[in-house]
């Protein structure tokens, strides 16, 4: 599926297309506004961007991503067949076949959902403490795979 969407696995690898899945569904979740017809566009934005401005990782993100909305035509035109909903990919991190060897999408997906539970845990109580928690919680679901 990654080369079907334009991701470039061959110099990434199938666990940062697994942890890219990830990190867009869960913006979705938190309010970032991407439709539908925009998912497929937007993974092969963030894959090129990975491939060309943060290889090698070093945290923080050395240069942050911007998706170009203004790129679907032409992305539409590369890969023309490319659909992918939110449902699919909801669908997919919850699938436990869907695997990079021995990592597990979900695995991903339970980093995320420890820090949002953090973030909501800071935002009740506002203490350093819980804001500390936020923070490791946050970088261990950014954290990039091994390339």
């Amino acid at each position: 599926m990654a080369t079907h969407i334009g991701f470039p696995v061959s110099e990434l690898g199938l666990e940062v297309f697994l942890w890219a899945l990830v990190s867009l569904h869960r913006r979705r979740l938190l309010g970032y506004a991407i439709s539908d017809a925009h998912l497929c566009c937007w993974l092969w934005q963030f894959g090129n961007h990975l491939v060309t401005n943060c290889k090698p990782w070093k945290n923080p993100h050395p240069v942050s991503f911007d998706y170009d909305a203004n790129q679907l035509t032409r992305y539409n035109a590369k890969y023309p067949k490319c659909y992918l909903s939110f449902t699919e990919l909801t669908c997919m991190i919850l699938n436990p076949n869907v695997r990079a060897g021995n990592i597990w999408i979900g695995d991903y997906a339970k980093l995320w959902d420890e820090a949002i539970l953090a973030q909501v845990q800071y935002q009740l109580d506002q203490t350093d403490a819980t804001w500390a928690v936020f923070k490791t919680k946050m970088e261990a679901a950014r954290k990039l795979p091994p390339l």
